[in-house]
């Protein structure tokens, strides 16, 4: 949607279960490889100490959640379906605590989730993102080795990209597993779909 000179592409939910086809008419299939990829790089690049503040809980089914923290259809995500305005509390580390290189990490897992925007449009979103990292906290749910599931969250005034792997719904993994993934974008106070809407009905 277009809301003056802005362009607003969110809320956007993808997700795919299985997220890997190793053998397709198309050749081998990984959706999300990159954001998975990009996540791990930045959390494994961390220094423990950080490590150990970002990492929120250190398993995906933790028994130090509290009650309500998994959702039965969004399980760990906090930005999905009817969550519009939701203030979510700040969590694991903010982003300028992070090394330079750290934080072009950062920059670069944010835009893999606005791969969908315009080179022109990301830019200045990828702008209005940087200008916030004062503002911005990266946290996580798991571990990071490369077979293990995990939940990652980039969270500001203006932007919130969370991936999950989840339990199975067609397929029968009663815990998270690395094969059912659920990406999200949201744009808090910025021109998500409600406002946009709200706008127009007036």
């Amino acid at each position: 949607m277009a809301e003056g000179d802005r362009m607003v592409l969110s809320p956007v939910f993808l997700g795919a279960e299985p997220s890997t086809i190793p053998d397709s008419p198309v050749g081998p299939i990984n959706v999300f490889s990159d954001r998975i990829d990009l996540a791990r790089t930045l959390m494994t690049s961390l220094a423990p100490a950080q490590q150990k503040q970002a990492q929120v809980y250190s398993t995906m089914v933790d028994p130090a959640m509290p009650a309500g923290r998994l959702h039965p259809g969004d399980e760990r995500h906090l930005g999905g379906c009817f969550q519009d305005n939701r203030v979510i509390p700040l969590e694991g580390i903010r982003v300028t605590e992070l090394s330079p290189a750290d934080q072009d990490r950062a920059t670069e897992l944010v835009a893999a989730f606005l791969d969908h925007l315009p080179p022109g449009v990301l830019a200045a979103r990828l702008r209005e993102v940087t200008a916030r990292f004062d503002e911005t906290w990266f946290s996580w749910i798991g571990g990071w080795a490369e077979d293990e599931p995990f939940y990652v969250r980039i969270q500001s005034p203006v932007i919130l990209v969370e991936l999950g792997h989840h339990c199975g719904v067609f397929l029968s993994n009663r815990t998270p597993a690395r094969f059912h993934v659920h990406t999200g974008v949201r744009t808090p106070n910025g021109g998500d779909y409600g406002g946009l809407l709200r706008e127009d009905a007036s």
